[in-house]
């Protein structure tokens, strides 16, 4: 997701800088705690978020 997407549902920061592999290269990222209903059950995951990639 994109950065300002889950700083505007409110979501929590979890880990930041969070180096992760994408299709370009290395991506830094920020973990989110992202709230979702799965079957009428509200559930936390992590979300990341791209910062900026190499």
């Amino acid at each position: 997701m994109d950065v300002q997407d889950v700083e505007e549902l409110g979501w929590s920061v979890i880990k930041r800088n969070h180096v992760m592999e994408t299709a370009r290269g290395e991506g830094y990222f920020a973990l989110y705690a992202g709230t979702v209903l799965l079957d009428g059950q509200e559930v936390t995951i992590p979300v990341p978020a791209l910062v900026w990639d190499s």
